[in-house]
């Protein structure tokens, strides 16, 4: 309401302005009054016919141009209504717009690329426990084609043998313990004795590591 009002106004100020433009355009075209006598007097009555053929026309114009502003004043408000519709058109279609692109990109970003990442996933994984169950397949062939009944037989002798050999290592080194006991006051003669027994305690190790990889193997 108010802006009806204000739009009233600034027409009103609008025709006042042009009602006094006429006005001063009047007054320019208007002659003085004149006393001559005589011929002066044909003069005066074509000048006052011009004068008001010239007055008439511009009242004509001016009833056209107050009937104008009229008919715009008229169409004005169905004009206004007119633009908020074409705005709300113009929005309602920019929104329908950005939320197609959206849904697009959306679907585009999101569903097919998660699908698409959870197809890859699974192929690489399935390969992978594949890969995993040939090694071990592998792995088995290889120990099936390499540990034979011969190579087994000939294994546990080799072991009967060490675990013989680790009995008497064991009963040597009793043995030199005993000794060493004995001739630790000996002198030079304890240094030699004390390497032999070393010696004998690295071939002892030596022998329960052979014995132990023929057992886990």
């Amino acid at each position: 309401m108010q802006i009806k009002s204000k739009l009233n106004h600034q027409i009103d100020l609008a025709l006042k302005e042009k009602y006094q433009q006429v006005y001063d355009l009047v007054s320019v075209y208007q002659e003085p009054p004149s006393n001559k006598n005589g011929s002066n007097n044909s003069n005066n009555d074509s000048n006052s016919d011009n004068n008001h053929n010239n007055d008439d026309d511009i009242v004509q114009l001016v009833q056209e141009n107050q009937r104008a502003l009229t008919r715009m004043r008229v169409q004005l408000p169905a004009k206004r209504e007119l633009l908020n519709k074409l705005i709300t058109r113009f929005v309602k279609i920019t929104l329908e717009v950005l939320d197609t692109v959206w849904a697009i990109i959306r679907e585009f970003k999101c569903d097919d690329e998660e699908k698409k990442n959870a197809s890859f996933d699974a192929y690489y994984c399935a390969l992978t426990d594949s890969l995993l169950l040939r090694i071990k397949i592998l792995h088995i062939s290889t120990l099936l084609s390499t540990y034979d009944s011969d190579l087994v037989s000939a294994l546990q002798s080799l072991r009967t043998i060490l675990e013989n050999r680790y009995l008497d290592a064991r009963t040597q080194l009793s043995f030199a313990e005993k000794k060493i006991q004995a001739y630790q006051d000996m002198g030079p003669e304890f240094e030699t004795l004390a390497d032999a027994y070393f010696k004998l305690l690295e071939d002892i190790k030596a022998t329960e590591d052979d014995i132990r990889r023929i057992k886990n193997n």
